[in-house]
């Protein structure tokens, strides 16, 4: 399955209600349409994370 979204922005609560709502498995990719970082606290950490994860692919947004 691919998912796909945006706008993020540091929110480690959002984050989370997306992946525990779609499950992501292993032969599932997730791409990220920019907008990690910024307006919430956890931006850096939720990047380092998303980075190490091999099924989950960000493109640059402007934030």
């Amino acid at each position: 399955m691919i998912y796909i979204t945006a706008d993020i922005h540091g929110s480690t609560k959002r984050y989370r209600s997306l992946m525990s709502k779609i499950e992501l498995k292993a032969d599932d990719t997730l791409y990220i349409l920019g907008d990690v970082i910024d307006r919430h606290p956890d931006g850096i950490k939720l990047l380092l994370e998303i980075m190490d994860s091999e099924n989950i692919k960000m493109l640059l947004g402007n934030h």
